[in-house]
């Protein structure tokens, strides 16, 4: 199971989708109770970051980041969208799940 992950802007147009799927080695890991956002990333489902979130979210990823050191090229991936997302105003990053 992963989720497609995009940055879009504010009326929902995609502007950069992630090649692939983001697919974790481990899923079981992002129940994690440390996690302030991973943790409620819905596997069915769509889940949205925002501009207040992004600084959390980056923490949580450089945390999933160590935990699961075999992903992490697509972590590095999704990191980079967040903080091109933190600099930009009005984006949004995407998580679609299944």
């Amino acid at each position: 199971m992963g989720w497609t992950v995009i940055i879009e802007d504010e009326e929902g147009n995609a502007k950069k989708t992630m090649p692939g799927e983001f697919i974790l080695s481990d899923e079981d890991v992002l129940s994690k109770e440390s996690f302030r956002l991973l943790k409620y990333v819905d596997p069915y489902g769509d889940t949205t970051f925002n501009a207040f979130m992004f600084d959390d979210l980056i923490k949580d990823l450089v945390e999933l980041k160590a935990l699961l050191p075999s992903d992490k090229e697509q972590i590095d991936t999704v990191i980079s969208y967040a903080k091109e997302c933190d600099d930009e105003i009005h984006t949004y990053l995407k998580f679609y799940g299944d």
